[in-house]
């Protein structure tokens, strides 16, 4: 039975991201690099058996990845349901976010800020302008 459109362009997802995380496990067992990440500590973990592990290591690194995105997704969203719901403590996070980005955004330099002096920084975000108007 022939695989629907779906199932296929599914497959060579797979297929892309297998080839992607293959790519790094490779590179850390080479040595190509000085590496600090969860990969390379994983590899050491697996001692001299990482060469012959590398399909765990692949299941290891997508299970992380993938859970990883999930929890932070989940998180952020009942973040935002949360302050929604408690106009206080929303007022307190813009507050605070105002007080700590006063100086311009954290890798920009004061004269690349787009604010108007005396302006609120978070005027600028529509998401934002709709949930404290």
């Amino acid at each position: 039975m022939a695989a629907d459109p779906l199932h296929r362009r599914f497959r060579r997802c797979v297929r892309a991201v297998n080839r992607f995380v293959y790519d790094r496990i490779e590179e850390r067992l080479a040595g190509g690099g000085d590496y600090d990440d969860i990969l390379s500590s994983l590899i050491r973990s697996y001692g001299d058996d990482a060469p012959m592990m590398k399909r765990e290591l692949r299941d290891q690194v997508v299970t992380l990845f993938f859970a990883g995105f999930e929890t932070t997704g989940t998180a952020l969203a009942w973040t935002w349901l949360l302050l929604s719901e408690n106009p206080d403590a929303q007022h307190a996070i813009h507050e605070e976010v105002d007080r700590v980005l006063a100086a311009g955004r954290p890798g920009t330099t004061t004269s690349s800020r787009s604010a108007t002096p005396g302006r609120s920084s978070r005027s600028r975000c529509a998401c934002t302008r709709r949930s404290t108007a």
